[in-house]
């Protein structure tokens, strides 16, 4: 999970980040409750979406917000919005969203970078899940652990080009 702003900050909200979404949504609810804070425009599809949601079901999106406005961290990202009918979230950001602002996750250190220098100031935004390394004993093998990784070492710190 990760704090989303919207209105300059008045209003605070949870988003998920799906790496395997390739586009970012809010559910009907959502919109329902937070549409008039999002700022940009709704549009209504030519065709809807047909939507395989992760419990299997398939629901039927037929609008999008296009030019949301959402604050995460110190900064404002521009993010078109999928209207999801019957979703079990709010706030979805997807590989659409990630691609554009260079996005990544470091689960493990609990934080996501995320920004375009020149359009967005970087920066190390905090996630509320932090990832889990599992070790496994397999019968036939001694029971030795498998499955474990070193992890890498932390990233550098940013340091932007006028930096001194």
């Amino acid at each position: 999970m990760i704090k989303l702003a919207l209105m300059n900050g008045s209003i605070v909200r949870r988003g998920s980040i799906d790496t395997g979404a390739g586009m970012s949504a809010i559910s009907a609810g959502a919109f329902h409750r937070d549409g008039q804070s999002l700022g940009g425009r709704v549009v209504e599809l030519i065709h809807p979406l047909h939507i395989k949601m992760y419990n299997g079901n398939v629901v039927h999106a037929t609008s999008m917000v296009k030019g949301a406005r959402i604050g995460i961290g110190c900064a404002e990202y521009e993010i078109d919005l999928i209207v999801v009918p019957g979703a079990g979230y709010d706030y979805l950001l997807g590989a659409d969203f990630m691609a554009e602002y260079d996005a990544s996750p470091r689960l493990r250190l609990g934080r996501f970078y995320l920004g375009v220098e020149g359009r967005v100031n970087p920066q190390w935004v905090p996630l509320s899940f932090k990832g889990v390394v599992h070790r496994w004993a397999i019968k036939g093998d001694g029971g030795q652990p498998r499955g474990a990784c070193i992890p890498p070492p932390p990233p550098p710190p940013f340091r932007s080009k006028h930096h001194g």
